[in-house]
Formats: structure tokens, C-alpha cells, sequence
């Protein structure tokens, strides 16, 4: 099974703080502000869109989380937050979240290595610009123990409906943390697993290097990415063909067709969607459209289609039905 059904995106993060200066939490002076902004601007070598999150809506800040360019940390940081994002989305840097640095980059599929060599050479150019908080004991100072050491957070997107279906999520999180990594929820810490996404990440940064977290997270994936597929094999087989392609082409119907479609209806079929497309049921190749079409159809950036006016929970589930019968006609 290709690793694009499995595997639907990879990230690593860098945290970063200035020497002598405070945690953000408690951060205070326009001047302060500027000189980390100027550093975090001056290290970008593409062109990208800069957002203060004071002079964004909250709908707008919102949107940005749900496409994880920002996190819900810095939505609150309306005085001293702020964001640089990449026009292709690829590579986002938060300012001020819970470090003064917090640099990202997102690409598609298994592609940790890549996502590490671009936020490497952007922070290589931070360096090169701000005075950057370092221990010879402890690494890179954070201001969460966690992230002590290499400051990196190695993460990998995963769609685990079969393993969530056998009720094996719980067994797939302990072997995790036995080898020193965490699984969350698509939005992180604290979050659901909507849609069967889940989040694989390491745990740590302390006495570990940048390889090993990259090589330790890349491992796992493979391992579960592994797991899954087989599990998706006796699932179907388990079910038989004609069961299971009613289910598949139910939800595709329900997706297609439906007037009014909830948040958790959309995400359910669309699981289910997608688990029929990896094992060849639904003639539909462009998973990474389906993706875009998850983020897309998340409350806040429905109602910024919609003229950027807040909409009722009703109005909401209006709109994402036209949204996704619109968007899957054109993939036929």
C-alpha cells in the first residue's frame, strides 16, 4: 500500500529563545518586541505573509490554526504575537508563542528529512541574526522542559482508521512511549483524533541529537504506517468486498449528496472515504486534495468563504455540504 494512504504529512519544529531576554509570558516593551521580529524576518529568504495577531479577527487566527500554521497559544498573544508564513504554507515561524521562536516546516507525505534540512538552514540564518539562548549543559533553552536540548519537535500525520476500528490505538500509544515518543490528536496536545488522524511525535529533546529524534520518529511511522496496512487488508477481508464497498460507497454518496453536514458526519465519511480509495474501492487518486478538502471544511475557514461572517452551527453544516459536494465533483 502506497505510504501517501498512510502517511499524510510531516513536520519538524524548532524552538528557539534570545539570550537575556524573558519568556514571552512575561515579556513586556514594544522595543523587545521589534528586535526579536527583526531577527525572525531578516532569517526568512522567501517571500512570505507577516500577521499580527493583534490586528487579526479572532475568526482569522482561528483559520490559521486549523490549517496548523499557528497554534492556539499564540492565538492568544494579541499584544505581542505574531507570524511569517511562507506563500506556499509550507514553512510558518510564530513569534512569541510560548518561546520567541518557534519555526516550522510542513510537507506532504514522509518527508522529515526535508522538512528538517529547510527549518535547519532558517534557523542557521537566526543565529547569524539574534544572540540564541544556549547551555553546553542543557542545549537550547526553552521555556518548557520538553523542548530542552535540541529545541526539535519531530512530528508525522497519520490516518489510522483500520487500528482505531480494532480498538488498537491505546496499545499503539504505550509502545510509543516506551521508545520515548507521544501520540496525539490532529491539533496536538489535548485534541481529538477527528477524521482517525493522529499526530507521532518524540517526547523529548534532552541527550538525544537532531538525527536520532528524526530517525527514532521516521522508524515508528514505518512500524504503525506497517501495522495499519495489514490491519486495513483483514478488515476488508473480514467484512467482504461487496460489505465493505457498500460502506465506502455509502459515505461517498452521503458526502456528494447531502444538504446539511455536520462536522463529525464529514470527518466519519470522509475516514471512511479515504480507507476505501487506499484499498482500491473508490477510483479517487488525489489524496492530497482530500486532505485540503478536511482543512478547508473546518468551522472557521468555512465562515471565511462565506464573506468572513460569523455563521450559526446550522449555517456552518449548510455550507460545508456545498463546499465538499462542490470540491469531490471536481475530482471525478
Amino acid at each position: 500500500m502506497d505510504s501517501k494512504y498512510l502517511i499524510t504529512s510531516s513536520r519538524v519544529r524548532l524552538a528557539r529563545n534570545v539570550r537575556g531576554l524573558p519568556f514571552p509570558e512575561k515579556l513586556y516593551g514594544e522595543g523587545v518586541y521589534n528586535v526579536i521580529l527583526k531577527g525572525a524576518t531578516e532569517a526568512a529568504d522567501f517571500e512570505y505573509d507577516f500577521y499580527n495577531m493583534g490586528q487579526l479577527s479572532e475568526l482569522e487566527r482561528n483559520a490559521l490554526v486549523e490549517k496548523h500554521l499557528i497554534s492556539r497559544g499564540l492565538v492568544a498573544r494579541d499584544q505581542i504575537g505574531a507570524v511569517i508564513i511562507k506563500k506556499d504554507g509550507r514553512v510558518s515561524v510564530m513569534v512569541n508563542e510560548e518561546d520567541h521562536i518557534r519555526a516550522q516546516c510542513i510537507a506532504e507525505g514522509l518527508n522529515l528529512e526535508y522538512c528538517y534540512d529547510v527549518i535547519n538552514a532558517y534557523d542557521d540564518r537566526l543565529s547569524e541574526r539574534l544572540d540564541i539562548a544556549y547551555d553546553s549543559e542543557f542545549g537550547y533553552l526553552t521555556s518548557c522542559i520538553t523542548n530542552l536540548g535540541t529545541g526539535m519537535r519531530a512530528s508525522c500525520m497519520m490516518f489510522l482508521p483500520a487500528l482505531t476500528l480494532a480498538g488498537q490505538m491505546k496499545h499503539v500509544a504505550r509502545l510509543l512511549g516506551q521508545k520515548g515518543l507521544t501520540i496525539r490528536g490532529v491539533y496536538g496536545e489535548g485534541s481529538d483524533a477527528e477524521g482517525r488522524l493522529y499526530q507521532i511525535s518524540n517526547s523529548c529533546s534532552l541527550g538525544v541529537t537532531e538525527g536520532q529524534i528524526l530517525s527514532g520518529v521516521k522508524d515508528a511511522v514505518l512500524k504503525i504506517a506497517e501495522d495499519e496496512a495489514e490491519c486495513r487488508y483483514r478488515i476488508f477481508e473480514a467484512e467482504g468486498p461487496y460489505n465493505f464497498e457498500d460502506k465506502v460507497f455509502r459515505a461517498y454518496g452521503v458526502l456528494t449528496s447531502a444538504r446539511v453536514l455536520t462536522s463529525k458526519e464529514f470527518m466519519d465519511h470522509m475516514a471512511t472515504v479515504k480507507m476505501g480509495i487506499s484499498l482500491g474501492v473508490m477510483p479517487i487518486t488525489a489524496t492530497e486534495k482530500l486532505d485540503g478538502l478536511i482543512l478547508n471544511a473546518q468551522p472557521a475557514n468555512l465562515c471565511l468563504m462565506e464573506g468572513g461572517r460569523e455563521l450559526s452551527a446550522y449555517e456552518r453544516d449548510v455550507a460545508r455540504a456545498k463546499f465538499v459536494r462542490e470540491t469531490l465533483e471536481k475530482l471525478k
